[in-house]
């Protein structure tokens, strides 16, 4: 679905010149190159002109809005158009053209930092960006990403596979409040549906979801072919359930009961999803879930999702891990996923299915999304480099450089009383997430 991005250019008439119209025209195809549907303005110089606008916008039921101040503009504008349409708002100036004697020629940013105080004033989300059509499009980018992303949580329904696991309180969620903050609905779903409709799919099915299941990974990792066999019937059933409820992903309580019920761990299952775009988190975890769908928007690629289990002191390094759950696209290049028995469940090296394999380096983003104390939404933000990592242990570790002092981070996380679920994504997302949460009211913890 695009992006539907509505653009208010904004002058006074005392300022008007010949270049303005140029200006317009240019930055709407600016617009367009980012690949918004741009719902386009005229240049406004009046608050009736803002008013039909703001109506325009509504009708068009755009996602965000781009105030670019051409010139210095009334101050009546941007909160007229900020109240009636109710989305975030993006502060556009552009450089002060060369000052030759005569006078001041736009006095763009001064109009940006005059609307940004009548915006806090109203409690009205917004962002800012500075530069030419040409120097601001990165920026821009940004918040049509960040916008994007606002756009897909409010449709977003997610499906809770069981509850959470025994004694995780860190995966207790407020339903309701999630609808209302972000949009995300939940669809409960009994283990034993999935069970039962894993059992009784179609051979065809079975045999497909088998080949897909297999076609990336080894099958050297001690699962036997009859736990491959069923994982196969797993990962169908959880598609069947994606499909008829319309989800974007799963929370799912992965022990005990799938062991004992259906004979297998559910990790490379989990995994599998992840890798073909339905988000699934472990132990039950739904705001885990839904950090996982946020960086999936903003990277366009699978996220990891771990526990933080140790440390290298002199090198800043911390080790992100968890049992076998992460997707095979971010798989270590010159490793092979294993599809192999979990080391933990029933005493250890018994029963798959799960995937073993170290996680590839590059720029990452280490964060939780979740409740503090008093119930309140915060997001960790921690920057940091995955590293080269060797399979040390069974499952999926990831060794991570941080940006802040180890010390810091661990005080951050003990202190705050933070979760032990971590979610992980593939970019530098530090000035994405702060815009997010400025955007949705959530409290940003940058580490």
């Amino acid at each position: 679905m695009k992006l539907k991005v509505g653009y208010a250019p904004q002058a006074k008439l005392s300022w008007i010149n010949p270049t303005l119209e140029e200006s317009r025209r240019k930055s709407i195809a600016a617009l367009e190159a980012l690949g918004a549907e741009v719902v386009a303005g005229p240049l406004l110089t009046s608050d009736e002109g803002a008013m039909e606008l703001a109506d325009e916008f509504r009708r068009q039921q755009v996602d965000v809005m781009v105030f670019h101040y051409l010139t210095f503009p009334l101050g009546s504008m941007t909160p007229i158009l900020a109240q009636r349409v109710g989305v975030p708002a993006i502060l556009w100036s552009a450089p002060e053209p060369p000052f030759d004697g005569g006078r001041l020629k736009a006095n763009s940013f001064c109009a940006s930092n005059m609307n940004c105080h009548a915006l806090t004033k109203l409690h009205h989300p917004y962002g800012f960006v500075f530069g030419t059509p040409e120097t601001a499009a990165a920026d821009l980018a940004r918040h049509f990403r960040v916008a994007a992303c606002i756009k897909r949580l409010r449709t977003a329904r997610l499906g809770v596979v069981g509850s959470r696991v025994p004694g995780f309180y860190t995966s207790a969620f407020n339903e309701m409040e999630l609808r209302r903050r972000l949009g995300v609905e939940i669809q409960f779903i009994d283990l034993l549906e999935i069970v039962h409709t894993a059992e009784h799919l179609s051979q065809e099915k079975a045999d497909a979801a088998y080949a897909h299941i297999t076609k990336d990974a080894g099958c050297g990792g001690c699962a036997t072919e009859e736990q491959l066999r069923k994982a196969a019937r797993l990962y169908a059933s959880f598609v069947e359930y994606k499909n008829k409820l319309k989800l974007d992903g799963f929370a799912v309580k992965c022990w005990p009961q799938f062991g004992d019920i259906y004979g297998i761990a559910v990790c490379s299952t989990v995994g599998q999803l992840t890798n073909d775009g339905m988000v699934a988190s472990c132990e039950g975890d739904v705001y885990g879930a839904v950090a996982m769908l946020i960086l999936q928007e903003l990277t366009g690629m699978a996220p990891f999702y771990c526990d933080l289990i140790s440390f290298e002191d002199a090198a800043n390094v911390g080790v992100g891990w968890h049992c076998g759950a992460a997707p095979i696209s971010l798989c270590a290049e010159g490793c092979t996923s294993k599809l192999g028995l979990h080391s933990v469940m029933d005493g250890g090296n018994i029963k798959g299915v799960t995937h073993d394999f170290p996680l590839k380096p590059g720029p990452v983003t280490f964060t939780q999304f979740g409740e503090d104390a008093d119930g309140d939404y915060r997001f960790l933000i921690a920057g940091g480099e995955g590293l080269e990592t060797r399979l040390a242990l069974p499952g999926n570790p990831l060794r991570i450089r941080f940006e802040a002092p180890l010390p810091t981070l661990v005080e951050t996380i003990i202190e705050g009383g933070f979760s032990h679920h971590y979610t992980v994504g593939y970019a530098d997302l530090k000035a994405d997430l702060k815009l997010l949460c400025k955007w949705l009211g959530i409290k940003p913890v940058l580490v």
